[in-house]
């Protein structure tokens, strides 16, 4: 599992570690091909395109090359959300304004819901 907090070595290892079988090339079917076939999905889904659009262009890779493929895509999509995550943990007075903010807009918004609420009950 890649989680939005890794940094890019913790997932290429994850991804170089994923399970996959000896058969030569790249292909997708998850019967015969399961562990293959997840990564053809991961990178499908990073990447916006159909996994057998993946499989044919990563057909002729030996699995390996494209685990670091994969790593790369997935990398490239995670990192701007592992930077913004960092940025928001360092800034603790950004994140609180935020918290208030927003708990004074459902208060603010709940109050009302729940006036009318009343109003309705007691006509």
């Amino acid at each position: 599992m890649i989680d939005l907090s890794d940094d890019a070595g913790t997932i290429v290892k994850k991804i170089k570690r994923a399970q996959t079988d000896a058969q030569d090339g790249i292909s997708y079917n998850i019967d015969e091909r399961p562990g293959v076939s997840n990564l053809v999905g991961i990178m499908a889904a990073v990447q916006n395109r159909t996994p057998e659009d993946i499989a044919a262009e990563f057909s002729g890779f030996r699995t390996g090359d494209f685990k670091v493929a994969v790593a790369d895509a997935v990398i490239s999509q995670v990192s701007p959300i592992t930077q913004e995550m960092e940025r928001l943990r360092k800034d603790e007075g950004y994140v609180r304004d935020v918290l208030v903010k927003g708990a004074e807009t459902a208060r603010n918004i709940g109050s009302g819901t729940i006036l009318r609420a009343k109003e309705c009950m007691l006509e």
